[in-house]
């Protein structure tokens, strides 16, 4: 899960706005840890910000599944934070997992159900490189990716982006039923809209 940048867009660092009885970042966590066995947070800017919401006494039940690792080029753009993230999936446990989710940090609308219903794709044999699900026409996140999808990001070079990785495999597009899947909170006004509505 992104939460590398410096949220330009939004004058202050966005993660740590709240969200409901949390934060922004906190809410998208606990949504994909509904399907995940755990999470690798990348940040950047805000390292030490983002460790200390995790540090709270309220995540202690759950602080074993999530790991934050820091992007050395978190300012070069999403796919070299992306792929510090992967890094750290294959040097977790036993090398890459079957698959993975790459997820946006500013995504709180993103349900449960959106992660659990990607998941059952790839969790039953699906050959696809990457499960993406999509909202009256439009394609949105998290992106689910197989093993092999991440093996071959992490080969190419920083110049290169998620969309050379998704389009080097077949895809699986999925209808979702939320719009959350579009929503990214960039600016102010993203979230007087998403959140105040």
């Amino acid at each position: 899960m992104l939460a590398a940048g410096k949220s330009e867009r939004m004058g202050q660092w966005k993660m740590s706005l709240p969200w409901g009885k949390s934060t922004i970042i906190e809410t998208s966590v606990k949504h994909a840890l509904t399907a995940c066995s755990r999470i690798i947070l990348v940040s950047g800017w805000a390292h030490e910000e983002l460790s200390r919401l995790f540090d709270a006494p309220s995540w202690e039940e759950q602080r074993e599944k999530i790991r934050i690792v820091k992007s050395a080029n978190w300012e070069t753009g999403m796919f070299a934070s992306a792929c510090c993230g992967f890094n750290a999936a294959s040097g977790d446990v036993a090398g890459l997992p079957p698959w993975c989710f790459l997820c946006l940090g500013d995504m709180p609308e993103v349900s449960p159900g959106t992660y659990l219903r990607a998941a059952s794709f790839m969790d039953s044999g699906c050959l696809a490189g990457s499960v993406i699900p999509q909202f009256k026409g439009k394609k949105g996140h998290p992106v689910l990716l197989s093993r092999e999808a991440v093996a071959y990001a992490l080969s190419l070079s920083d110049t290169d982006s998620m969309r050379d990785v998704i389009s080097a495999f077949p895809s699986l597009v999925i209808p979702a039923c939320e719009i959350g899947v579009l929503n990214d909170i960039d600016t102010p006004e993203d979230y007087r809209k998403h959140y105040e509505k």
